[in-house]
């Protein structure tokens, strides 16, 4: 986690998404039945705000696989989608706290919507 409180003059805000969201996967450890996913919030101050800042949060989760109740040839697909969604609300905590502690205004970091089976029948 990093906090950077930066000059105006440090930013072209022309440029600049106030959120970036990235995340990624390790190989499935088929010894331990494991993997592990990383994701990454980059958060800058709001366009309209007169304190620029930037604080990035990276947390990363293990995810143990009962291989008798899910299916293997769906770990890559749930690695890259459904994870990074699970580990999403402990990334907006501490975002969330890092700006309270660091004293500036509170980023809201959007919301994923995760489409149901119904919405695919549409």
């Amino acid at each position: 986690m990093s906090f950077e409180r930066m000059g105006i003059e440090d930013i072209d805000r022309d440029d600049l998404d106030n959120f970036n969201f990235t995340h990624g996967y390790n190989e499935y450890n088929e010894e331990h039945k494991l993997f592990g996913v990383k994701v990454k919030a980059e958060v800058f101050s709001p366009q309209e705000s007169d304190d620029c800042y930037k604080i990035i949060v990276e947390l990363a989760g293990l995810f143990t696989v009962d291989e008798s109740k899910f299916n293997i040839e769906h770990i890559y697909s749930f690695a890259a989608q459904n994870a990074p969604l699970i580990l999403y609300p402990y990334l907006r905590e501490q975002v969330y706290g890092m700006s309270a502690r660091a004293g500036v205004e509170m980023p809201i970091l959007p919301l994923f919507v995760v489409p149901t089976p119904q919405q695919y029948k549409k």
